[in-house]
């Protein structure tokens, strides 16, 4: 997926609406940005808006054993949410709240994921999650129609039970994996990190779009574990036979058996390191391919760069032609 536009609307220390729009320049044309600012300012309320919109989730609460963050008063004695409850996030003296995220999904759609909530009265609602579909028809006029989504807001304390499924396949990525890969909250780079070596396999597959290699791969496994206890049986009755002192015909049957499952064997063998083979070039190509296209970029920076020092280049070139002259010009004018 690709982010095109985040929207904030008084979430913890952003008042009033914020957006920033990946699709304006400057940042439209950056290869690279930062987010910087004092302690406080909202950096990381952006990570939190874009996962809130995404998945009803926010890596500043989810896991929380603490409360206190933007709440020091409750709007409600008889209401004290729990620490980990997303509603936290909603800016303290103000009534309601929303993130809302435009993104290009795998699909090849425009989506507009959005997730709000409010205080009526003096107790907090219910959050609500929206999705849309972005259409664009011949003339370059938009439409929306709603997407349904597997899952609601708070269901119970942890949001242990909030299912995305609905999101999860046309992102690509569950919750857990996002956070781990695409959008590292502050301090978490590490949970990617220390994951274990099957948690990091599944999602570099993801990333990668590798996991058709596995799934062939594991099919010939197996295929292989299969042709191993055929063989493993044949053998045994070759043995078995032999005791008893089989025939010659019946012996020479067995024999050729195994030689076929032999031959079965080499080969399944050969195929699946040619798929090994073959999943390895694909990461190698993915990996090239994205530094051609940061390459690729840098060389265009470049290029508009010295496209617009031509007049300069041009009035160099003059001066350097007029220079015999210029002494001489300026003795008979003064």
């Amino acid at each position: 997926m690709k982010l095109l536009k985040v929207i904030m609307y008084n979430l913890a220390s952003l008042e009033g609406e914020q957006v920033i729009d990946f699709e304006s320049e400057p940042l439209r044309s950056a290869d690279l940005f930062s987010i910087v600012g004092e302690t406080g300012s909202g950096k990381s309320t952006i990570l939190d808006a874009v996962c809130l919109a995404l998945y009803g989730l926010a890596p500043r609460f989810y896991g929380a054993d603490n409360f206190d963050y933007y709440h020091t008063e409750r709007p409600n004695n008889d209401q004290v949410l729990d620490p980990d409850d997303p509603r936290n996030i909603l800016r303290k003296g103000t009534k309601e709240c929303f993130a809302e995220v435009v993104f290009l999904a795998r699909d090849g759609f425009r989506y507009r994921a959005r997730w709000s909530c409010s205080i009526a009265r003096i107790n907090y609602t219910r959050p609500e999650r929206r999705l849309y579909r972005i259409a664009v028809d011949e003339a370059g006029r938009t439409s929306e129609k709603e997407v349904e989504i597997t899952g609601g807001g708070r269901q119970k304390r942890g949001h242990k039970n909030i299912n995305n499924e609905g999101l999860d396949r046309i992102i690509g990525l569950d919750y857990g994996q996002f956070t781990r890969t695409v959008m590292l909250a502050q301090n978490s780079f590490a949970n990617f990190v220390k994951a274990d070596d099957k948690d990091k396999a599944v999602l570099l597959e993801k990333l990668t779009g590798t996991e058709l290699y596995t799934a062939v791969a594991r099919k010939i496994y197996e295929f292989y574990k299969e042709a191993e206890a055929a063989y493993n049986e044949v053998f045994n009755q070759v043995k078995a036979f032999a005791v008893h002192q089989l025939s010659d015909e019946k012996l020479a049957e067995v024999e050729t058996r195994k030689g076929e499952l032999d031959a079965s064997f080499r080969t399944l063998q050969a195929e699946l390191q040619k798929l090994k083979d073959q999943q390895k070039w694909y990461a190698d190509l993915c990996a090239l391919e994205v530094a051609f296209a940061g390459e690729e970029a840098k060389w265009k920076q470049a290029s508009e760069k010295a496209q617009n020092l031509q007049p300069v280049r041009d009035e160099l070139r003059m001066l350097d032609e007029v220079a015999p002259v210029r002494d001489v010009y300026h003795y008979h004018n003064f």
